[in-house]
């Protein structure tokens, strides 16, 4: 996975142990949104980014989506730390810095592999939460698989989180085209193809 770019927004207080909030595009088109930078603890210590999670209704705090190797989670690191020092050089709050352009005709088709499905045996809307990898490199969870009680028809949304103090919604991440259509026909595929009772919840 190549990181094509990043955008960065700093904090108006500089005080903030926040240094930036960070969104990373991938050479697939995906994009990554609400992780943050933080200071060092110490001195002699690195900066660190720091992937979101979500606190579920029995208090279990679950990851949103994380890199699977510390390979990875350098890389992004490094992106966010050179994207931050763009925007203190051109001394804006606001800056994306773009390593690699494409057009989105380009953009590759990403690898979705490695499902994981949590059924749920009840009435509710929603069906089953879903776990899986990105091109082996990035884990993206709690994608839900709804069944709208009308039409009967599955969608798979993914996890969001309130901005404009809750006024609006917007997704932890976002795939769009192609590549959500790519991952919506494996997701209802991998739930589709459900276990025998006592191997429920294993990998699809």
């Amino acid at each position: 996975m190549n990181i094509i770019s990043t955008r960065v927004i700093r904090p108006k207080d500089r005080s903030s142990v926040v240094l930036a909030n960070v969104e990373i595009t991938f050479d697939t088109g995906i994009k990554l949104l609400n992780m943050h930078l933080f200071k060092p603890r110490n001195e002699e210590g690195a900066n660190y980014l720091k992937m979101p999670t979500i606190t579920t209704q029995t208090g279990v705090v679950r990851g949103v989506y994380n890199p699977t190797s510390q390979e990875m989670r350098e890389k992004m690191t490094k992106a966010a730390e050179a994207a931050l020092a763009q925007a203190v050089e051109a001394g804006v709050n606001d800056f994306t810095a773009v390593f690699e352009e494409m057009d989105p005709e380009a953009y590759r088709a990403p690898k979705f592999s490695n499902f994981y499905i949590h059924w749920f045996d009840n009435d509710k809307p929603v069906r089953a939460f879903v776990s899986l990898l990105m091109d082996d490199c990035i884990a993206l969870n709690r994608l839900a698989v709804i069944r709208d009680p009308d039409t009967q028809m599955l969608a798979v949304r993914i996890p969001k989180h309130p901005i404009q103090k809750g006024r609006r919604q917007v997704g932890y991440y976002r795939i769009q085209g192609s590549a959500y259509d790519q991952l919506y026909s494996q997701v209802i595929a991998a739930y589709s193809n459900r276990p025998s009772p006592d191997q429920d919840g294993q990998t699809a």
